[in-house]
């Protein structure tokens, strides 16, 4: 597939020109409906960086993803606007949302950085998002939050939203180091994403229950 349309009515729509990177669609699905299939040298990139530094400048927002990512050694970008994962002291500025298996025991990380310090969630002790099965995973991100451990969550099912963030330095409002990246830069995803709905600004408790009923109405989850 070579683009995946954005609904919003903003033309944020995320494209793959080379046929070999393109992710597959129409192989699998979910609930009767296709699904997109990566297979670790996939993914689907927006054209503008600036658009997306929301995600990761100290606004509020929220990202649902409906994925099943696959057994990996090393840790497999789900959805980023970073060249890889971002790890605490490291370089990128941006965001990213990863799946790892051996690395962090069958965990869902999201992390935001900003140069030179994070803010990151790791719930690998839960065990949250195992391998090869679908999961609605819904993160967000306040990295202005207090206290700090608010900064970023990460919930599984609509189950209960897990945080524990002890970074605190200050965000950068500069551009992400990459536009949206769906599967990933480096460290590509291998497994499967059904939707991705991405929120610019807080969302309500109601707005919650809605958008979980209708992911979990619509895949069969």
């Amino acid at each position: 597939m070579s683009q995946w349309a954005d609904k919003s009515g903003n033309g944020r729509n995320v494209t793959q020109g080379t046929a070999a990177a393109q992710p597959t669609t129409a192989a699998a699905t979910l609930n009767g409906l296709n699904v997109l299939m990566f297979d670790g040298g996939d993914n689907l990139l927006a054209a503008t960086a600036s658009d997306w530094t929301f995600l990761h400048d100290g606004s509020v927002s929220t990202v649902w993803v409906v994925v099943r990512a696959g057994n990996v050694a090393n840790p497999a970008v789900i959805y980023g606007i970073a060249t890889t994962q971002t790890a605490v002291g490291g370089a990128a500025i941006g965001l990213s949302l990863y799946y790892a298996d051996a690395f962090e025991n069958d965990a869902a990380v999201v992390t935001v950085a900003n140069g030179s310090a994070s803010c990151i969630y790791n719930p690998s002790t839960y065990g949250a998002l195992p391998a090869n099965t679908w999961k609605r995973v819904r993160a967000t991100t306040d990295a202005d939050a207090t206290p700090a451990a608010a900064r970023s969550s990460i919930s599984v099912n609509n189950g209960s939203a897990m945080s524990n963030n002890t970074q605190t330095a200050a965000v950068s409002a500069l551009a992400p180091s990459t536009a949206l990246a769906i599967g990933g830069t480096n460290n590509r995803l291998v497994g499967s994403i059904a939707e991705v709905i991405i929120i610019n600004g807080t969302v309500t408790a109601q707005q919650i229950t809605d958008t979980e009923t209708y992911l979990a109405t619509k895949w069969g989850l």
